[in-house]
């Protein structure tokens, strides 16, 4: 600068800028900076600066002090002296700042300020010592200082001390902070944390915060993370009735129970989830309950069959495939029962033509319900992998012909087989009924309907010894009496389903024929056979007994398309099947469903 400019300047700034002490007490008078390195120092008088501001024709706030050739200015709230001579007032604007959260960080002895939030930008201050600063915010990577009424930023590579404790909560202060597991001593990226998410470290390991959680260890790096005085409160999620390990389809955010984000999970990854809630998943995310997007996952393995399985179970994996997988599956509830249980079906596929399979329409046969739940396990998530399954292309079958599941057609009685008299709310009704305690034997709905001999299938012909309620046989006091049979009546009338199976459980046996004639007779004995070489299981001749009120009776009467009652293991007596007998079952059936599918395809 030419020293008359500077004289001029400095006499303008003297006989304006402190003509006045009205601001004297605050940061209001305004300035703009004439060189391009002017020092500042801590105390008025001293010869070594502490640093330089770079901010050469930038209009900042300064106060006046008692001394006509010191201005104060504050940088990150605080106090420094510049000479004068630097200064020319100014009445040009300066924009507002908006503050954020403010935090006391530390200097290393020499940094920077920037412009920006890069290393890039401008520099503003260039510091040589270290300091104490207040922040007004973060923002990648970068603390937000005030610096006399404008805003720079403070690369946190150029702070230290945050973390002078080995133990203490720490907060997230940007989103996607990687969170890595420790296995076998190397770092496996899980996932991220998101901002403002709050742990509580156990110590520091180069340059990584460490904690453990349910016996795991996992360490997040010390940038942009801030130390916080809040309480970390972890909620664990309640104990799961049917956990189930899951793997991640995509980055997937993590949010806790207000909606709020505060992580994300990686894709490949696995969880465990809880519980199902809506479409969320309910997993346990460093401690505390968690949820996910249920279509994010994909399972592995759901169903547990070497088991009995319950209306919930069943409600449940049923609930978690739809939730899972809702580009190619749907789930209704096509009527409720006696007792106002749900009846489920559930559509794997995408195809125009449809098929229907529905079990325990007897209450002791529940082990039908497992077959079920089992085909659509792994046919759905051989759909997912668009992998074979049996030999068969899943995701091409199914692409052409849906099949619609209905694993439980019977959930009152299902229940009472399974749970006894207070299990339902008519159990003293039912064991009246029954004349014991034990139900085993129990085959019809809840107020002794024999659902199979419900439709209208010849039902008025019905011969049967059963006259009034039963635990079997009795065929109701009309046609269609039974909600659970109205279900499935209004179901199978909303659909043109190409063909039917029913699963039943003892006999080993295929019951097929309804008075069919001609080309459907021919098509149907050829079908039937089909499944005879599938299943091993031997195929009923025709018989001429036009009374028998079944669901597979009733269909074929009512679409001409063909029906099948499976059953599906050795005779066991009035008792529900054992359980050993499940491999060879599900190696007999698991093919079924594809079958029938790719079958119903090729008609017309």
């Amino acid at each position: 600068m030419e020293k008359w400019w500077f004289g001029i300047c400095l006499v303008l700034f003297m006989s304006i800028g402190f003509s006045s002490t009205s601001f004297a007490e605050e940061f209001q008078l305004k300035g703009q900076i004439l060189a391009e390195d002017v020092p500042f120092y801590d105390e008025i008088g001293k010869e070594v600066p502490i640093g330089n501001l770079k901010m050469r024709h930038s209009i900042i706030y300064y106060k006046s002090t008692d001394s006509s050739e010191w201005v104060e200015i504050q940088i990150g709230e605080k106090s420094y002296f510049t000479s004068s001579q630097f200064i020319l007032p100014s009445e040009e604007l300066i924009p507002a700042i908006t503050e954020g959260t403010k935090r006391n960080i530390h200097t290393k002895p020499s940094f920077s300020i920037y412009s920006e939030p890069s290393a890039t930008s401008i520099e503003m201050v260039k510091g040589n010592v270290e300091v104490t600063y207040e922040t007004i915010g973060y923002e990648n990577s970068f603390f937000i200082v005030k610096i006399a009424g404008k805003i720079g930023y403070l690369s946190v590579t150029q702070t230290q001390n945050l973390f002078s404790q080995p133990v203490q909560n720490v907060e997230v202060l940007h989103d996607k902070i990687p969170l890595y597991e420790v296995r076998t001593g190397k770092r496996v990226q899980i996932g991220s944390l998101a901002k403002g998410f709050i742990f509580t470290r156990s110590k520091e390991v180069l340059g990584y915060h460490q904690f453990e959680m349910n016996g795991k260890v996992y360490q997040v790096s010390i940038n942009d993370t801030y130390p916080s005085s809040q309480n970390v409160v972890l909620k664990p999620p309640a104990k799961p009735l049917f956990p189930t390990k899951v793997r991640i389809k995509t980055e997937t955010v993590v949010s806790n129970d207000m909606g709020k984000a505060i992580g994300y999970l990686s894709r490949g990854n696995f969880t465990t989830v809880y519980n199902i809630k809506d479409e969320q998943a309910v997993i346990e995310f460093l401690g505390s309950t968690a949820y996910i997007p249920l279509k994010n996952v994909t399972h592995i393995n759901l169903v547990q069959p070497k088991k009995n399985i319950g209306h919930r179970e069943m409600s449940y994996w049923m609930k978690m495939v739809a939730g899972m997988y809702p580009e190619f599956t749907k789930l209704e509830m096509i009527g409720k029962s006696v007792e106002g249980r749900a009846i489920y079906a559930l559509k794997v596929g995408t195809g125009k033509k449809e098929i229907l399979f529905d079990a325990s329409l007897h209450a002791r046969e529940h082990m039908t319900t497992n077959v079920l739940l089992e085909m659509i396990d792994n046919y759905t998530i051989h759909y997912y992998n668009s992998s074979k399954f049996a030999g068969y292309d899943v995701k091409q079958v199914l692409s052409q012909t849906s099949i619609w599941f209905v694993p439980m057609m019977n959930p009152d009685g299902v229940t009472l087989v399974q749970g006894g008299k207070y299990a339902v709310k008519n159990g003293s009704l039912a064991q009246k009924i029954n004349g014991s305690t034990n139900f085993a034997r129990w085959k019809a709905n809840v107020r002794g309907v024999d659902l199979n001999k419900n439709f209208d299938a010849g039902w008025n012909l019905i011969k049967t010894n059963a006259q009034k309620p039963s635990y079997m046989g009795y065929r109701g006091p009309r046609v269609f009496s039974e909600p659970e049979s109205v279900a499935l009546k209004h179901f199978v009338e909303k659909h043109s389903f190409k063909s039917y199976i029913s699963y039943h459980s003892s006999g080993q046996v295929l019951y097929w024929f309804n008075f069919q004639s001609g080309a459907q007779l021919s098509r149907d004995v050829q079908y039937v056979n089909q499944m005879r070489s599938i299943t091993g299981y031997s195929v009923v001749p025709p018989y001429y007994r036009k009374g028998t009120g079944s669901s597979a009776d009733w269909f074929i009467d009512k679409t001409k398309m063909p029906g099948i009652t499976v059953e599906i293991a050795p005779y066991a007596g009035e008792t529900p099947v054992p359980l050993i007998y499940w491999d060879r079952i599900w190696n007999q059936n698991h093919k079924v469903g594809l079958h029938a599918a790719n079958e119903a395809w090729k008609r017309k």
